[in-house]
């Protein structure tokens, strides 16, 4: 489980170092905005890159772990259904983790003092974003926290 914890955090931390890159864009020099921009399409691309490998490898274990917590919630069911439901029970049922959200980048590919050479990388990045990352289990179903909560 920390493993699977620890190269999660890995990629969401590459992500969240292409949305800080993003952000300094606005304070860079309209000389450096290429080399800045070629160095944000490179991030981006090892972000992809990751996320998907980590999509590979987790997706089989993410489908057994889901399988597992369907099951546990079956035989807790089970239990409550032969106990009777008490308010230890309804308490249990109404448990409920918070969902982190992931902060979105916000790049525009009309700024300011941006070459047309430079535009074609932002449009570059926005086309690869329409597609959302996500973890699947088995390439069955979209894992998240809402799923397992």
């Amino acid at each position: 489980m920390i493993t699977i914890l620890a190269t999660i955090k890995y990629c969401s931390t590459h992500l969240q170092i292409v949305i800080i890159t993003i952000d300094s864009l606005d304070r860079t020099a309209a000389e450096n905005i290429d080399r800045r921009l070629k160095k944000v399409v490179q991030l981006h691309d090892l972000a992809i890159r990751c996320v998907t490998l980590l999509n590979r490898t987790l997706s089989v274990v993410m489908a057994l772990q889901l399988a597992l917590c369907i099951l546990t919630w079956c035989l807790t069911l089970l239990y409550v259904l032969t106990i009777g439901l008490d308010l230890i029970a309804m308490n249990v049922l109404n448990f409920r983790l918070p969902a982190p959200s992931l902060p979105v980048s916000r790049m525009s590919s009309g700024g300011n003092g941006i070459v047309p050479v430079s535009q074609k990388l932002v449009q570059m990045i926005l086309a690869r974003a329409q597609q959302p990352l996500r973890l699947t289990a088995w390439d069955f179903v979209t894992v998240n926290v809402e799923l397992f909560t």
